[in-house]
């Protein structure tokens, strides 16, 4: 009975202490609602395309203006893994457009529907397609491909399958005679299930299912019908099985329908082992950590003002406002250790070309780090105790590095307008966009969109500074 008053009166005494802090205390309480408030958002707007993938970002240009190619573009469209540009509402681009979106890594699929595409289609056979893509974005281009089967499938009405086939047995090395005779086959095969097709329809539309409604049949005297029946049996050897015996792989079939030609455009100096995920992880992981290791550097001021070390340093003969450039200086020098270290390491085990500009990434660096250490000192300033000081920067960097795309890419995400306006607002969004565009994009310093990240950090860096240096001042600082 003794052990359980003593238990209930040490336990009374730390609720005491813990709800006398209330900002504290709701900061705490906040810091779930407001991680959820994020990602369910980020969930709920992003990841809409089919499968429950994020629906990947195409570019065309229509070269030829036919129906055909529209009605491609439609079915494009409607496509859940895609958000086709440029919107219906956007001006139209055309293939000089795409490439150049392409090359200044604006985009990194552009389709050109080429010329005589609707008349290709038309006499059924295989259109010519252009593919611009960035090489080193894999995830998006399959999604890509599965879509673009889809929707050209669904807009050629499958009429083209007999042509790709011919293509596919060609390239495998049938010889011409045998390729006209399969075409012919596959054709008056496409005929019958057609017209079964649109016979059913008919019925259905009409009500009418009785036995004495006329079938639709081939004309068993047709030249392609002759033409299918002089190809004549195949031979078939029985020692191996039929998947084995294939000059050629099925999927290469569902390919051959879609006549692409793929045109990679990469940054010269990029390396080819390095993909866009992993060029993303290094920079996310380190612009997120440096916000968690700075802040503790920073939040010094609380430990030496509840340790006693700062009023000694306040009645020195120093200026009042040393002591808070002092800790600036020491936070901001931290940082950039820290930079070079996480780099040096992400160069030395994924070969990621960190230096390859070593300018560009000094320059980018130390933005950062000045701005990563006026948030700390801001948040330093601000905070009272450091149980509030832990749960305004727990919820300010989990939610920034969410919104800013340190963790996933926020370019892939469907994010209604509002959602884009605030993923600019998070200073880790602006350090992702310069140290992407040097990673991946091989941009140099002079790059307009490097330029406009170091330029809004620096306005973050001046901003925190002084509004930090404020409150240090009202805080911290006797009289």
């Amino acid at each position: 009975m003794r052990r359980l008053r003593t238990a209930w009166i040490i336990a009374r005494k730390d609720l005491r202490l813990y709800f006398r802090d209330r900002t504290g205390m709701a900061l705490g309480f906040l810091l779930p609602i407001v991680l959820i408030t994020v990602f369910g958002f980020l969930m709920q707007f992003a990841f809409r395309g089919e499968q429950g993938m994020p629906r990947v970002e195409l570019w065309v240009a229509d070269e030829d203006d036919s129906q055909q190619s529209r009605r491609l573009i439609e079915t494009l469209r409607e496509s859940d893994s895609l958000r086709l540009r440029p919107r219906s509402d956007e001006p139209a681009a055309d293939a000089a457009k795409i490439r150049e979106l392409v090359h200044d890594g604006a985009a990194h699929h552009g389709l050109i529907i080429e010329r005589g595409f609707g008349q290709a289609v038309s006499a059924g056979r295989l259109p010519k397609l252009t593919m611009v893509r960035d090489p080193g974005r894999t995830l998006e281009d399959r999604v890509v491909q599965i879509a673009l089967v889809q929707s050209f499938m669904a807009a050629s009405e499958g009429r083209l399958w007999p042509a790709a086939m011919g293509k596919l047995m060609r390239d495998a090395g049938m010889d011409e005679t045998n390729v006209e005779n399969l075409i012919a086959a596959a054709r008056a095969i496409n005929r019958l299930v057609t017209n079964f097709i649109e016979t059913e329809a008919a019925k259905d539309s009409s009500g009418a299912s009785g036995p004495g409604q006329d079938e639709p049949r081939s004309d068993p005297t047709g030249p392609e019908a002759a033409r299918a029946n002089a190809a004549g049996p195949v031979t078939k050897p029985a020692t191996k099985p039929a998947a084995d015996r294939l000059p050629f792989k099925l999927e290469d079939l569902v390919e051959t329908i879609i006549p692409v030609e793929n045109e990679d455009i990469r940054p010269p100096g990029r390396p080819r082992t390095l993909t866009y995920m992993l060029a993303q992880s290094v920079a996310g992981t380190t612009v997120m950590m440096l916000m968690f290791g700075v802040l503790g550097c920073s939040t010094m001021l609380l430990s030496e003002r509840e340790g006693g070390t700062l009023p000694r340093l306040l009645t020195a003969a120093i200026p009042r406002g040393g002591v808070y450039w002092g800790k600036f200086l020491f936070t901001f020098i931290i940082a950039m250790i820290q930079l070079g270290v996480l780099f040096a390491y992400g160069n030395l085990l994924f070969h990621i070309e960190a230096f390859r500009d070593p300018i560009a990434l000094v320059a980018l660096s130390i933005t950062w780090a000045a701005a990563v250490t006026s948030f700390g000192m801001l948040v330093a300033a601000w905070a009272r105790t450091s149980k509030q000081a832990e749960g305004l920067s727990t919820i300010l960097i989990l939610v920034m590095a969410a919104a800013g795309g340190c963790w996933f890419p926020i370019q892939m995400l469907n994010l209604p307008w509002f959602g884009e306006v605030a993923t600019r607002c998070s200073l880790a969004y602006w350090a992702m966009e310069g140290y992407q565009g040097m990673f991946w994009q091989q941009w140099s310093l002079a790059n307009p969109t490097m330029l406009t990240a170091i330029a809004v950090q620096w306005a973050f860096t001046i901003v925190g500074a002084i509004g930090g240096l404020l409150l240090y001042r009202r805080r911290y600082v006797p009289g």
